[in-house]
């Protein structure tokens, strides 16, 4: 992916080429305007650094909520916020070692607790940034958040 938006060209144009992608994970533009060098374009090198940075600045908080799950919600959580077949197709129940009365029991509580909530007649989580968390770090070696 590259995000043709010259830094020397300001903020207003780098907002409208990243905009929708940041605030798909609640970061704000000037994060990914800070990573980017000087008279240089934002890349996907520098998508990575600044979603690496904003992981990184709230990587307490994030463990602590990811942590306040139990086992089978986290499960959950993990496969709305990676999408794809829908959370009871048998490849989602397989992958999340899931039962189908676990997967509903586990996304009612999440929907009780504010954690996802129903977009467009699919579940979705609520805060972006918790999502792509777990979705990246479930990718890259962290499969001690699936417990």
């Amino acid at each position: 992916m590259r995000l043709s938006a010259p830094r020397r060209y300001g903020k207003t144009s780098l907002l409208r080429r990243i905009g929708r992608d940041a605030e798909k994970i609640g970061m704000n533009y000037v994060e990914v305007w800070e990573q980017t060098p000087v008279d240089q374009e934002a890349d996907a090198e520098c998508w990575q650094r600044t979603v690496a940075k904003v992981f990184a600045e709230h990587d307490e908080a994030l463990r602590a909520t990811w942590d306040s799950l139990e086992t089978k919600e986290q499960a959950v959580y993990a496969a709305l916020a990676v999408g794809g077949a829908g959370l009871f197709a048998e490849r989602t129940l397989t992958r999340f070692n899931l039962s189908k009365s676990s997967a509903r029991y586990a996304r009612e509580a999440l929907v009780r607790g504010g954690r996802v909530r129903q977009v467009d007649g699919g579940w979705r989580p609520v805060d972006p940034l918790l999502a792509r968390w777990s979705v990246e770090l479930q990718h890259n070696g962290g499969e001690d958040l699936l417990r």
